[in-house]
């Protein structure tokens, strides 16, 4: 029986599977079953894998059986399928377990020490935007106007350079694009790979190439898909222009990123029209980055949460990362397999803000420097912070699956509401969202 078998497992996978043996699997598991999909964890490599239930099937029948005599079971249990359908289903399970790496005889790897890691930068040049968005949490538009000055800004960056050498470095607001300096800021930091973050309105004629030319993407905030909900959002007029940076744009060939919040307002409207939009744009060099977390700050605050179920939109989420990757336009997730990760990137960010101040990561708090402190310095301090808030001083994260996977948490949310980096809130729903974090990441 099953003549072909030996020769389909050499032919499709790098490694060679002995069908008289069983496969090594990682020896402790533990199995979240979230929307139909099977997330088995491996904790301590940390690893994990995400199997449908003919997958899973398969994964609790080889725990126990050689290749070949799970292959016999697996034929005497569905009946209804060929010998031929019996290989290909194990041959495709044999090579997600590769491609995962989910065995046993995996190498582990403690992540790199906080002095080898190469820090990015963020800078919010102004707090200014010429929008009024329902979700911003930073209230621009409303709040008293704060901008960078660009010689500072050169200097700090040549500085971290000094230091870091060249590094990913996102220029946001506000909106950016309202600073008088911003192509002078872009033009003198190109050598670093830059991210432009817009709402687009901005992008005209006169600017576009040389956009194009500093920058290596261009994200637009892009919450409704339709313009009568763009613009419920994002103001009257607005729509059209957006979409006329996009494209000009297109015509430089620039990566374009579209970042979608889905917001209680516009979950029907994303729902319905986002893939057929992304259909009608028509660019490759293109990526969708959903997110539903919403930072309650600022205009967030007002936002009516009535009838919006996050387990719902969770699912909508997984169905359309699901349909976007089929379209080529979701970004493969770092996997971050077999890497015990200990902190939540605290102190791996230099983010300066408009008014000055230097945080270790994109959450405000009281926790910073200023824009004029040694820059060494800042890196000593951020670095010191990164260590002291291991989870490995978190009691609550000792005997969790998802320890060196969810890694403990945000600290800075941890101190804004308990005084303390280290006070995990660790809560039935936050644990399922991680999973299911993992869940997108499959998908995508």
């Amino acid at each position: 029986m099953f003549p072909g078998l030996f020769t389909t497992c050499r032919k499709n996978m790098s490694r060679e599977f002995d069908v008289n043996s069983r496969v090594n699997f990682p020896h402790e598991t533990v199995c979240r079953e979230i929307d139909d999909y099977h997330i088995v964890i491996a904790p301590e490599y940390p690893n994990w894998i995400v199997f449908d239930d003919m997958e899973y099937a398969i994964f609790e029948i080889l725990s126990e059986n050689t290749i070949i005599d799970g292959l016999n079971e697996y034929y005497a249990a569905f009946p209804g399928n060929s010998e031929d359908d019996c290989v290909i289903a194990f041959t495709n399970f044999l090579a997600k377990v590769e491609n995962c790496q989910f065995y046993g005889d995996s190498i582990s790897e403690e992540e790199k020490t906080i002095e080898s890691i190469n820090k990015k930068v963020h800078i919010t040049l102004t707090n200014s935007c010429n929008m009024c968005c329902s979700h911003c949490f930073v209230s621009a538009g409303l709040v008293p106007r704060k901008e960078l000055n660009v010689d500072e800004i050169l200097a700090v960056v040549e500085n971290i350079r000094k230091l870091n050498g060249t590094t990913d470095i996102v220029v946001s607001g506000g909106e950016p694009l309202i600073h008088r300096e911003i192509m002078r800021l872009l033009q003198g930091i190109k050598d670093h790979n830059i991210s432009l973050f817009t709402n687009g309105t901005l992008i005209n004629d006169d600017n576009y190439k040389t956009i194009a030319d500093c920058c290596q993407e261009v994200q637009i905030s892009f919450e409704g898909v339709t313009q009568a909900v763009y613009e419920s959002i994002r103001g009257s007029g607005n729509y059209e222009k957006a979409l006329h940076a996009i494209e000009l744009l297109k015509r430089t060939g620039i990566k374009i990123t579209f970042a979608v919040t889905i917001l209680p307002s516009t979950v029907e409207d994303i729902r319905d029209n986002l893939i057929p939009f992304v259909n009608s744009i028509g660019y490759t060099n293109l990526e969708i980055r959903l997110n539903d977390d919403i930072e309650m700050a600022g205009n967030a605050l007002s936002l009516d949460f009535t009838g919006f179920d996050k387990y719902e939109v969770d699912k909508l989420m997984i169905s359309l990362v699901s349909q976007l990757q089929d379209l080529g336009v979701t970004k493969a997730a770092s996997s971050g397999r077999n890497v015990r990760f200990r902190n939540c990137g605290i102190g791996t960010n230099i983010v300066i803000d408009a008014d000055g101040k230097i945080y270790p990561c994109n959450k405000f708090s009281s926790y910073h420097r200023e824009l004029h402190d040694n820059m060494l310095e800042i890196f000593r301090d951020f670095n010191d912070l990164n260590r002291t808030t291991s989870n490995d001083f978190m009691n609550k994260c000792r005997k969790c699956e998802l320890r060196y996977i969810c890694t403990g948490g945000c600290r800075i949310d941890y101190m804004n509401r308990h005084g303390d980096m280290l006070a995990v809130d660790c809560t039935p729903y936050f644990k399922e969202s991680q999973y299911r974090k993992l869940l997108l990441d499959y998908l995508e």
